[in-house]
């Protein structure tokens, strides 16, 4: 039986933990700004693919049906090294059994090196990042909002100094163990570039995370893709702003390292049934992709795609287009929704209504010649009576104004063998004496009159061949636009 002062100083202490807990939750609940997250540049040159700048940290979302070592979050100081250069390497990992050993593997240019990892002790997730993303009980991926986030970490924290006030171990069953290590870059990293850590519990059971820097993901621009074997079999990194248009995303196995904004479209979900998504200093966006493009016609002026947005409107290309005015934006958005795969170019010749922004899954290719009309681009087939815009014809950027019609019209006669037959003749469609100049309208020839027959000066017997004469043939003709490309 207690006594009172016993029972005093529990209250006390009961009180006063139960105010320890709602000043944390406090502090947690209290919105907090997210990173600024934007593509690093690129300082070298040579180098094909882009590392961040600075210090690079990692959440890692894995599927829940992992067995053995489950990597959680890491630090790579700095990423952009250099011959001379000493790299340091900070992993979070955690197991049911403990973890035996932790190795990293650089795998660069010329080389391959690998680097043991030094245990340094237990961290507890009050010094962890919150948790921006989960996998649910059936395989999707969970993009977890602001309060959302700030209160399942605060969760996470209380649980955890319960459990360690009562037992040695924290309330999810696996110490979250810390790893670390460093190394002396001797080889260039600028067309190979992977770091692989490597997990070993206590129980012999292994696991590995490989953030490959230099590797592209081979996203289609329309439908499903899949990472793992049934899809693209490489570990991949998104290092500029990228996605998946009107498609699910499925993790199969290997790792997808997010270091620039990568988007899913809405109705649309991310299953993860093997293998990593790693949240470097990108993140995922349930959102759609854009690129800027004047005419609409899938083309772009310059030599590559250019900047692609991942947001709910098209943005501004140019000063505007981002809201959207007139009759071809209302298309613009209709087609969007509703026909996914419909192309975007009104059927008309000549400059067209501006629309600056396209969905990126309507991208066709690059070096448009003229952004100003919908039906000029890369070996268009469209022929136009109405020049582009500019006074050219060229609608398929080959630097020649093709003519559609280049035929001059004729009526070949056919010479009767007998007298009084008629004389008849062959049409050959064309030009009436010159061919038109592009966009011009002049006469055609239709059709020939036969009407004339054979004339001899004694048509009492037959018309002797090669004696006779025909009258001539009235063509007939109408007005014809030349087109042209």
């Amino acid at each position: 039986m207690f006594t009172q002062s016993r029972l005093f100083l529990l209250v006390f202490f009961s009180l006063l933990f139960s105010v320890w807990l709602l000043r944390d939750l406090i502090i947690y609940l209290t919105p907090q700004p997210l990173s600024t997250l934007t593509q690093a540049p690129n300082n070298l040159k040579n180098k094909l693919f882009n590392l961040p700048a600075g210090n690079f940290f990692f959440q890692v979302t894995s599927a829940s049906t992992i067995q053995g070592p489950v990597f959680l979050e890491g630090e790579i100081n700095p990423p952009d090294v250099h011959i001379g250069d000493i790299q340091h390497l900070k992993i979070i990992v955690q197991s049911p059994s403990g973890i035996k050993s932790v190795t990293t593997r650089i795998e660069t240019d010329n080389s391959e090196d690998i680097v043991e990892l030094t245990h340094i002790g237990n961290i507890s997730f009050k010094d962890m990042q919150s948790e921006k993303y989960l996998v649910d009980a059936n395989g999707k991926l969970k993009i977890l909002k602001g309060s959302e986030i700030a209160l399942r970490h605060w969760i996470k924290i209380a649980n955890e100094k319960l459990a360690t006030a009562f037992s040695a171990k924290a309330a999810s069953g696996d110490d979250k163990e810390m790893w670390e290590g460093s190394w002396t870059v001797h080889d260039t990293h600028d067309a190979i570039y992977h770091t692989t850590f490597i997990a070993e519990d206590n129980d012999g059971l292994t696991n590995s995370l490989t953030i490959a820097w230099s590797d592209a993901c081979e996203i289609p621009p329309n439908g499903d893709w899949t990472l793992g074997q049934s899809g693209y079999k490489y570990d991949c990194t998104i290092s500029s702003t990228d996605g998946v248009e009107n498609g699910d995303i499925t993790i199969e196995s290997n790792n997808l390292v997010i270091n620039a904004p990568f988007a899913f479209n809405p109705g649309y979900q991310i299953n993860i049934n093997g293998g990593s998504i790693i949240i470097g200093t990108g993140q995922i966006k349930k959102t759609y992709l854009w690129i800027c493009d004047k005419d609409g016609d899938g083309y772009t002026s310059g030599s590559t795609m250019g900047t692609v947005y991942a947001q709910d409107n098209a943005p501004q290309c140019g000063g505007k287009g981002g809201s959207g005015t007139g009759f071809y934006n209302l298309y613009q958005k209709l087609v969007h929704y509703l026909e996914p795969k419909k192309a975007m170019a009104l059927p008309t010749c000549g400059s067209t209504t501006p629309v600056y922004t396209i969905r990126r899954y309507n991208f066709k290719g690059t070096n448009d010649c003229y952004n100003d009309s919908s039906n000029a681009y890369p070996n268009s087939t469209n022929l136009c009576a109405d020049n582009r815009g500019d006074g050219s014809w060229d609608y398929n950027c080959d630097s020649i104004q093709e003519k559609e019609l280049t035929q001059i019209g004729s009526c070949n006669t056919q010479y009767p063998l007998n007298c009084h037959d008629n004389c008849s003749y062959i049409l050959i469609p064309g030009w009436k004496d010159t061919v038109a100049t592009c966009g011009t309208s002049s006469e055609w020839l239709v059709n020939c009159t036969n009407t004339g027959t054979c004339i001899t000066p004694d048509c009492s017997t037959a018309c002797p061949l090669g004696k006779y004469t025909c009258e001539n043939s009235n063509g007939i003709n109408e007005i014809k636009t030349q087109k042209c490309r």
